[in-house]
C-alpha cells in the first residue's frame, strides 16, 4: 500500500472583495487558523480595499482553495 498525502491547489490573486474566491478563502482561514496567531478577517478585507489607493507599501494577499482543477 501506498501512504501517499496529496493536495492540489492554486494560488490566485485576489483583485477585489466580491471574487467568490476571496470569500471562500475567507471562511477556510476562519475556520482553521488558530485564535492566538489570526488575523482579525476584517482588517484583511480593510487593507485589501485600500490596494486601490495610494499607499506607501504594495499589498500582497494570496489565498490558497482546494478543490477540483
Amino acid at each position: 500500500m501506498d501512504n501517499k498525502l496529496e493536495y492540489k491547489f492554486a494560488v490566485k490573486p485576489i483583485k477585489k472583495l466580491t471574487d467568490d474566491d476571496y470569500v471562500k478563502a475567507l471562511h477556510i482561514y476562519n475556520d482553521t487558523t488558530p485564535y492566538e496567531i489570526k488575523t482579525p478577517s476584517n482588517e484583511i478585507t480593510f487593507w485589501l480595499s485600500k490596494q486601490n489607493e495610494i499607499t506607501p507599501f504594495t499589498i500582497y494577499d494570496l489565498s490558497f482553495v482546494k478543490g477540483i482543477f
